[in-house]
């Protein structure tokens, strides 16, 4: 775990906390309001969410910018014999004798329960032009990334997405691509092998933009996209995912109620967010530094686990505090909390103002931290 013990909602909030003090401290900005963190529960942890953001005061976070609302759910289905899965005769999976196993819609349940929230229409009554869709899993997330925000609407765009080029042909992680003319993603399970492994002439990857579920969405594109499913056919290519997963299920033989069981046993149908990138006429990529934007925490152990993702933050920090002039004597890392630097330019800033300094001249020098036996959490008396 992280020194200062956070959690991933945890640096989510703080990040966006200081970046609300940023804005509201520039002179352009003096009636500007901290941003609204959308949180999107399902059913199984939607009280468990709720209860843990009160507990915690909200993050310090203004409790009436924080804003819950909760996806629908779908019928988990049967497998029909082994491994195989028949679409035209599916058969529900029991949760009891009396209860359907439902499972939540995939994050692109997201436009529809956005609407029916009333969450959308109050983003269109405070006038909010964006909404930066991002998943909590990942450690290095920056919310409402101003870089990313503005370059979607200098722009204009309806919708943006930020990729990071995959590591390997099997990182398990989708690609930006044009589908069908229009910018899509292809999920790794569903992008052949051969097509996964294509490289350039200079040995890159032909489909190396990753997907890491970090999309700018204007109000208008949500709004288009929201009033799709079950209203109008405009999109051809809205269609459900099937995956094989553990659902608690009842016995039939037995007449028992659910048991978890020890391998996958039934088929959730998921739909995913850029499903509705179709409907997008102009959709930007902005590749970024995988080092800086993208840590995710998918495993207990090994790759994209919470170690993977501590070591990536804290390499992240020493890498903003080397760049701004400072000396930082090892390799274990450095912890920079929200409340002192939001990225590397604002952590610059804390060197004063850098508009008079010399040509190269770096703020933070002379700054010496040592981080060679064990990481280390920043404090503003160390600057």
């Amino acid at each position: 775990e992280l020194l200062s013990r956070a959690t991933l909602f945890a640096l989510l909030a703080q990040r966006l906390k200081r970046l609300g003090e940023l804005a509201a401290s520039s002179a352009s900005n003096t009636d500007q309001q901290h941003p609204l963190l959308l949180v999107m529960t399902s059913k199984t942890n939607a009280e468990a969410t709720r209860s843990y953001f009160r507990d915690a005061e909200y993050f310090a976070l203004d409790p009436e910018r924080v804003k819950f609302f909760d996806q629908a759910t779908l019928p988990a289905l049967d497998f029909v014999s082994g491994d195989a899965y028949d679409a035209a005769f599916p058969r529900v999976v029991m949760a009891s004798g009396t209860e359907v196993a439902v499972a939540p819609d995939g994050n692109g349940g997201v436009y529809r329960a956005l609407k029916d929230s009333g969450i959308l229409a109050e983003c269109r009554q405070q006038n909010v032009a964006y909404v930066h869709v991002l998943s909590v899993d990942n450690a290095l997330s920056k919310p409402c990334d101003p870089v990313f925000l503005g370059y979607a609407s200098l722009r204009k765009a309806a919708a943006a997405s930020k990729t990071v080029t995959k590591r390997d042909p099997s990182e398990k992680v989708g690609v930006l691509a044009r589908v069908d003319g229009k910018c899509g993603v292809v999920e790794y399970s569903e992008l052949p092998k051969e097509l996964a492994e294509r490289r350039t002439p200079d040995g890159r990857l032909v489909f190396r933009a990753g997907n890491v579920c970090n999309h700018a969405l204007s109000l208008e594109f949500l709004e288009t996209a929201a009033a799709v499913p079950g209203q109008t056919t405009a999109l051809s290519s809205w269609s459900f995912h099937a995956a094989r997963k553990k659902v608690p299920r009842a016995d039939p033989d037995a007449l028992t109620d659910a048991s978890a069981p020890a391998a996958p046993n039934a088929v959730k149908l998921e739909a995913f967010i850029f499903d509705a990138f179709a409907l997008a006429d102009d959709h930007l990529a902005l590749e970024v530094d995988r080092d800086d934007d993208f840590a995710p925490v998918k495993n207990k152990d090994g790759a994209d686990s919470p170690a993977t993702a501590v070591h990536a933050l804290l390499q992240r920090g020493a890498a903003w505090l080397r760049a701004a002039g400072a000396e930082v004597r090892g390799d274990c890392g450095v912890e920079v909390p929200a409340a002192i630097a939001l990225d590397a330019a604002d952590l610059l800033s804390r060197g004063g103002d850098t508009t008079s300094s010399e040509e190269g001249e770096a703020p933070l020098r002379g700054v010496v931290i040592d981080a060679s036996t064990a990481p280390v959490l920043l404090t503003t008396s160390m600057l």
